[in-house]
């Protein structure tokens, strides 16, 4: 079944870029010339994003097959492994020192209660 695209025009403008435009289809879109301009300078400048990162990406492997080659030798599932065991490491490097300082404060707390109850006869 061959259905048509029909298009219309829904509201009038001088500017022909803001034309509301209505197209059917199965289905009902209602937009205008400007909004597919909008819509193509999205596509466009996302377009040259991802195509600089991209480039970031290759140079970033271009420096690991110079230096580490035989990083690029492991599988994905090596290299899966061998990222959640650097973000284990970093995250204990942060996490030990929080951990030491929380001990020493209930330590330091312990201490105060202990001389409060003891100065204010307490116990």
């Amino acid at each position: 079944m061959d259905q048509q695209i029909q298009y219309k025009i829904q509201e009038p403008n001088i500017d022909p870029k803001l034309v509301k435009i209505k197209k059917t289809y199965q289905e009902v879109a209602e937009f205008s010339l400007q909004d597919i301009a909008n819509n193509e300078a999205f596509i466009n400048k996302r377009r040259t994003e991802i195509q600089a990162q991209i480039k970031i990406e290759n140079s970033k492997l271009d420096n690991i097959k110079e230096h580490h080659p035989k990083i690029l030798e492991l599988s994905d599932m090596e290299l899966h492994t061998a990222f959640l065991a650097g973000e284990a490491k970093n995250n204990l490097k942060k996490y030990e020192p929080v951990l030491q300082r929380l001990t020493e404060q209930l330590v330091e707390l312990a201490f105060e209660r202990a001389n409060i109850k003891k100065e204010l006869n307490l116990e």
